[in-house]
């Protein structure tokens, strides 16, 4: 008799066993090395933008942002993510570029590249009621 969590840990495996880059159940970057947590470093994003076509493209921000950031993957466009998350990609990347030896900006080039992506991040707008609002329908 197969118990459910059985066949669903089987699967899961399985699943995990076919997909390219993966050995033995562990994920992999291209070219085999164990370098797990860098994989989206090795592997460009294909749906960056040019630098002619980030906003305030001469900008020193979008100038800084597109010597350094380019080095290792397409140009994200800065409206990928909102304030919040820019600064935690960024010292993700931070810590990538660290790690590959690339040339890595100053603390005043890592400070312009995120200013410039949080000036021009993805607005999120969240409207608050008044608790005591109700729609026409009472509600």
């Amino acid at each position: 008799m197969t118990s459910r969590t059985g066949l669903g840990c089987f699967v899961s495996v399985l699943v995990v066993s076919i997909l390219p880059g993966c050995q033995g159940g562990m994920m992999l970057p291209m070219g085999g090395s164990h370098m797990g947590h860098h994989r989206s470093m090795m592997m460009p994003m294909t749906d960056g933008v040019s630098a002619a076509e980030l906003p305030d493209a001469e900008s020193a921000g979008a100038k800084t942002f597109a010597r350094f950031c380019s080095q290792c993957h397409a140009l994200p466009g800065p409206n990928k993510h909102s304030v919040a998350e820019w600064s935690v990609v960024v010292d993700r990347m931070k810590n990538n570029i660290i790690s590959t030896g690339k040339q890595l900006p100053s603390e005043q080039e890592f400070g312009e590249i995120l200013s410039y992506l949080q000036r021009n991040a993805l607005a999120i707008y969240v409207r608050v009621l008044d608790p005591g609002f109700r729609r026409d329908d009472g509600r």
